[in-house]
């Protein structure tokens, strides 16, 4: 993944700006979660900003900002300078703790969240659960632009085909399944 300082020129197609587990701290990502009652008003603030299209996807393991960039306006920035507001952080934390990517890059990145392989357990549906909310939420705004509803399609599709074809739905997909699989392995019967 690319660091924030070496984005200077945005790619076309879809930019994704975001922390995880493999880029930040638990209590920089504590920090920055957007809850579902102050997803408005960052949707509102980043329309001001000239982002038209978003998605937004938050939680204490991940918050991404998936945008369609727009010519003249720097996307990044924006993100970056709203996360720093809301967290109370300031942007060089926030541009340290965060990821940024773009076009093909930021592609491969939402299809392995999607099809399970980027999270903290592989075959966690939960990331691609919350793309899922986060476009149903960008859909209710009327936020969700012709890429990112091309790339979640997409997305969406090859998820479905990885799940059925592989055996990554079959594997422990928490962390605490994971705790109690290994702990039966090591002691038997947990009764």
């Amino acid at each position: 993944m690319r660091s924030m300082a070496k984005v200077s020129v945005q790619d076309n197609g879809l930019i994704v700006v975001g922390a995880n587990h493999r880029s930040s701290t638990m209590l920089f990502r504590d920090r920055i979660t957007i809850s579902n009652g102050q997803l408005g008003l960052f949707f509102d603030r980043l329309s001001n900003a000239g982002i038209r299209h978003l998605l937004v996807t938050s939680n204490s393991d991940r918050t991404e900002v998936y945008v369609e960039p727009k010519p003249g306006v720097d996307s990044v920035a924006e993100i970056v300078k709203l996360l720093s507001a809301q967290s109370g952080l300031s942007r060089k934390c926030v541009e340290a703790q965060t990821y940024c990517l773009t076009g093909r890059d930021a592609l491969r990145h939402l299809l392995a969240v999607c099809c399970r392989l980027d999270g903290l357990v592989i075959g966690d549906p939960r990331p691609a659960q919350n793309l899922k909310d986060g476009l149903a939420s960008a859909r209710k705004r009327n936020r969700a632009g012709r890429v990112i509803e091309f790339a979640l399609t997409g997305a969406f599709n090859a998820a479905a085909r990885v799940h059925r074809e592989t055996e990554i739905g079959r594997r422990p997909v928490s962390i605490p399944a994971a705790a109690v699989q290994v702990a039966r392995d090591l002691h038997g019967d947990l009764g």
